[in-house]
């Protein structure tokens, strides 16, 4: 099978630390089953090509710098206009499918009728997804934007294929494409390349650890003060925050304030070939910002560090209190602090529930797992 790639981001696990992008490990496990194709994205940095596929980005052609391949990142503007130059040049006839990966974001729906002549001249089916839960304000905004739900109702019927993560995206898909065919929604668990990142360690450190980019919907701020009063009941540990972003000269300013200098530690970005160490001096990974289980969450499981989230209903029965995660359902400092007590109390409870996690993660959130079932979409739809 050959099909006609459409994606935001193809993102290679080894070349940003905190990417949740699962774009180019799945290429790579859709290589091994057989399939081939084109591949045109607004952003690629890969360390290595993919055997049977071919990358183009959608301002230039992709080039190696610094041993990464890459093409440059491009605006959604110049995203579209770009994207439907592409589509009408690639001979899509030679094509068995069309996916358009993740992120499928509504503001980028548009590109969607670059495919459409394509699409019914040809019959080429359109996969589309996988759609995130992360994504479910932008499906809420359409209550207040006709045309963009007029867009979005015309994108999910010329599908063949829907992907979602969970559940909870089906529902808001129906919500503004009532009459849309169930038989068409997938729902494919997200997936990540397991290799050789499982670390066994017994529950004894009191570290603290954030990886990821310092926004501020990651609500560190809440974090940080949190932890101070966690600080202030006696108990010794230090809460290392792993990343950059726009937040960090705040966040930096907020713990002096707070008299924790000496226990908060602002790391930067780091090498992902370098994030094990600080897995396995860690009790406890935090994120008060997590719309959806990302690449963070699986490492963080699968070296034995429980996670601390947000209660979700957009997450609903992927992630289940002190089974194979902690969650919060109030993001107030008194709440966070008594669940961080609480988490680093009950070693026996972190053992648990890092136990379950590394078993989901193996059973239902294995990129081969993944690439299979999309496979068999394809397969279903040709």
């Amino acid at each position: 099978m050959r099909g006609f790639y459409l994606g935001g981001y193809i993102i290679s696990d080894h070349t940003f630390a905190t990417e949740a992008n699962v774009n180019y490990d799945l290429l790579k496990e859709l290589s091994n089953l057989g399939i081939s194709g084109n591949v045109v994205a607004g952003n690629v940095e890969i360390n290595e090509p993919i055997e049977n596929f071919e990358f183009s980005g959608i301002l230039s052609p992709m080039k190696k710098r610094n041993n990464i391949y890459q093409v440059g990142y491009c605006t959604t503007l110049k995203y579209l206009y770009k994207s439907y130059r592409h589509v009408k040049r690639a001979g899509l006839r030679d094509f068995d499918f069309i996916h358009r990966m993740n992120p499928f974001k509504i503001s980028r729906s548009f590109d969607i009728f670059a495919l459409e002549k394509s699409i019914l001249k040809h019959k080429i089916p359109l996969i589309c997804g996988p759609i995130y839960p992360l994504w479910y304000d932008e499906l809420n905004n359409l209550k207040t934007n006709p045309i963009l739900k007029k867009f979005f109702s015309i994108t999910m019927k010329m599908s063949s294929a829907i992907i979602i993560y969970t559940p909870i995206v089906k529902t808001l898909i129906k919500k503004f494409v009532p009459d849309i065919d169930d038989s068409k929604i997938h729902v494919v668990t997200p997936g990540i390349n397991i290799g050789n990142l499982e670390i066994n360690k017994k529950h004894g450190d009191s570290n603290i650890i954030f990886i990821g980019k310092l926004y501020k919907r990651r609500n560190l701020d809440i974090a940080i003060k949190a932890f101070e009063k966690y600080k202030r009941n006696g108990n010794d540990c230090k809460f290392i925050i792993i990343g950059d972003g726009p937040e960090r000269s705040n966040l930096e300013s907020l713990a002096t304030k707070l008299n924790l200098k000496e226990s908060i530690e602002f790391k930067g970005f780091i090498p992902r070939d370098e994030l094990y160490r600080y897995y396995e001096n860690a009790a406890l990974s935090v994120d008060l910002g997590m719309g959806q289980p990302n690449r963070v969450f699986f490492e963080s499981l699968l070296s034995s560090t429980p996670v601390l989230v947000p209660q979700s209903r957009y997450t609903r029965g992927l992630l289940i209190d002190k089974q194979n995660c902690l969650t919060i359902k109030s993001l107030d400092v008194d709440s966070v602090a008594k669940k961080i007590e609480f988490s680093l109390k009950n070693p026996k409870l972190l053992s648990k529930i890092t136990k379950r996690g590394k078993s989901d993660i193996k059973e239902n959130w294995n990129i081969k797992k993944s690439a299979k079932q999309i496979k068999e979409i394809y397969e279903s739809v040709i």
